[in-house]
């Protein structure tokens, strides 16, 4: 996989978004990150704080622009992606209601294909709680066909903030 330091540090962001979804950071749900970054082909500690170094210092790497930096990518790398993220679900002991819909945000908005291995056995179980939860608490909730990069940015500031994570 052959990609810049800038859509590094977007899939960064999307993953870190999802892993703060619950508003704890558990040294588990980073590990899927972790093995990702692990996995590129001769990417060293020097490119991980460069990737660091753009998430914290680039003012036009939005959640906007990682949105449209991860969709650019190639299938297979999507592929990987989700599969990641998915892993960040799972991290937890119990998979928190947020992170799925934070998970799920990430999906449409970044046009990922579904996960390879269910985040679930019984996605019943999960879907309409989280469905409920966010409506019920007036969060938006961006999944509908013609949700955009706006839209994720929102969900994702009222999610963190009903849960203190900012």
């Amino acid at each position: 996989m052959k990609v810049t330091i800038e859509t590094l540090a977007a899939i960064y962001n999307i993953g870190m978004s999802i892993v703060m979804g619950d508003g704890d950071l558990k040294p588990e749900s980073v590990v899927p990150l972790e093995k990702f970054y692990g996995s590129i082909s001769g990417f060293t500690n020097e490119a991980m704080k460069k990737v660091l170094d753009c998430v914290q210092n680039n003012k036009n790497l939005t959640i906007e622009r990682s949105v449209e930096l991860v969709k650019a990518l190639d299938v297979d790398v999507k592929q990987k992606l989700v599969d990641i993220f998915a892993d960040i679900v799972r991290a937890d002991e119990k998979i928190s209601e947020k992170k799925m819909v934070l998970f799920n945000g990430a999906r449409n908005l970044c046009g990922l294909p579904a996960p390879t291995k269910p985040l679930v056995d019984n996605p019943e179980d999960v879907i309409a709680p989280t469905f409920i939860a966010a409506k019920t608490n007036g969060i938006a909730y961006p999944f509908q066909v013609d949700a955009d990069a706006d839209d994720w940015r929102k969900f994702d500031e009222e999610i963190s903030e009903r849960i203190g994570a900012n």
